[in-house]
């Protein structure tokens, strides 16, 4: 089945949007990783100067010390006294004790992380649970509506030549041919919301994909 005028609109906007957002981000990452180098100082250093630049890596202490602060340890829903068993044995069962702090991680340093939820394989031991997995901004993109602020769609690239399109009602997944684009595989989940939840660090009206903790 080949992709809806709809479903093609929506997957090369977000594909687009994907490639023009590598280059800030991949700024940020190297901000955080201690890899960006100073440009201009504003003064004159002399060439045998050169080899004594130190980096001091602020940025990366400055995520860190707030993400060492936000380990979830339960759930507890309303009108309950003590922490929700299920819903703590769903969490582990995907790893999230530790994938989850891997998205904060991202969604502080980057400006955003998405946590996607799908099926597992059919003789997967935990067949009957969902499968979360955390997945990082240089992968990943999403759209909302204007006007309810739900997504509408989200696109997620797990290689140069493969991208999965996720929409409220169906999940595409895709491959690069020598004609562009080819549908190879679609899940019509039929669930009515998009699979997909961005994690935004702090959000503004006029920054709606999130800000860096490091932007300052």
């Amino acid at each position: 089945m080949a992709l809806s005028e709809d479903e093609n609109a929506t997957f090369r906007t977000l594909s687009s949007a994907l490639s023009k957002a590598q280059k800030p981000r991949a700024r940020l990452n190297a901000y955080y990783e201690g890899a960006r180098r100073l440009e201009k100082l504003g003064l004159a250093v002399p060439p045998e100067l050169d080899q004594f630049v130190t980096m001091v890596n602020w940025p990366r202490i400055t995520v860190d010390s707030i993400e060492q602060r936000c380990d979830i340890e339960g759930f507890r829903l309303v009108g309950q006294e003590s922490a929700d068993d299920e819903l703590w044995g769903i969490w582990q069962a995907s790893d999230l004790d530790e994938e989850s702090q891997l998205a904060h991680l991202d969604s502080m340093a980057l400006g955003r992380s998405y946590v996607c939820v799908g099926t597992r394989a059919d003789d997967d031991p935990l067949s009957d649970l969902p499968l979360i997995t955390v997945e990082t901004p240089f992968e990943m993109i999403h759209e909302t509506d204007p006007r309810t602020r739900r997504l509408t769609g989200a696109v997620r690239a797990t290689s140069k030549t493969e991208q999965t399109l996720y929409l409220p009602d169906v999940t595409v997944w895709l491959e690069r041919g020598k004609s562009g684009w080819l549908e190879v595989d679609r899940d019509e989940h039929g669930i009515g919301m998009v699979p997909v939840v961005p994690l935004v660090n702090r959000p503004r009206l006029n920054q709606r994909m999130g800000v860096s903790e490091m932007a300052d």
